[in-house]
């Protein structure tokens, strides 16, 4: 019960930190990758080794290198984290979570 406890609450903060990362990206004109990266990180502190993957991730126009965000520009923010149970040593999941932002 205690594994079920733990993996419903890994779910539950990579779907904050989803919508953190994607919130940070449309927020400055300055924002960058990493600064998205460490929104994620810090919004699942709980959870190390959580990492946004760019290569499912979108900002359209021009991909997600492109900054400033324009307004109407879609972040398609897709986060991963490797889950570990505690005591059913042998269950291992990758976990991963999507988060969609229109910029404003």
């Amino acid at each position: 019960m205690i594994d079920g406890g733990r993996f419903i609450s890994a779910r539950v903060a990579m779907a904050g930190a989803a919508a953190a990362g994607a919130r940070q990206a449309c927020l400055t004109s300055t924002t960058s990758q990493s600064d998205v990266g460490n929104a994620v990180a810090g919004a699942a502190a709980m959870l190390p080794g959580i990492s946004v993957d760019w290569t499912n991730s979108t900002c359209n126009p021009g991909g997600c290198t492109v900054w400033p965000r324009a307004t109407n520009d879609q972040i398609f923010l897709r986060i991963q984290y490797n889950f570990s149970a505690a005591f059913f040593r042998g269950f291992t999941k990758q976990l991963t979570q999507s988060s969609r932002m229109v910029c404003e």
